[in-house]
């Protein structure tokens, strides 16, 4: 995908994007502590509020601006699975 990347879920949905059951926010399960793709820097760009600051575990897409780790298929890889406790702050917002 050439040039800047838009919002997660315009333009195709981000393949790394999943729904939290219950709620309206999002959850991202690209493993960002892993690293970045080769030939993609990290770039996140959020405006920071109360509903980006739990930023991968649990987020409104909204206000995310930039991602340059967007991918239309989802590579097993770098796939991030939460363990039980991220997934117990996920569900609690």
């Amino acid at each position: 995908m050439a040039g800047k990347q838009k919002l997660c879920f315009r333009d195709g949905r981000c393949a790394y994007l999943e729904s939290l059951p219950g709620s309206a926010h999002m959850r991202c399960t690209f493993n960002w502590q892993k690293g970045v793709k080769e030939g993609a820097p990290m770039v996140i760009k959020m405006r920071l509020n109360q509903w980006s600051a739990g930023f991968p575990l649990n987020f409104d897409p909204v206000w995310l601006d930039e991602c340059s780790q967007k991918a239309e298929k989802r590579d097993p890889e770098w796939v991030y699975e939460p363990n039980a406790m991220e997934n117990l702050l996920s569900a609690l917002g």
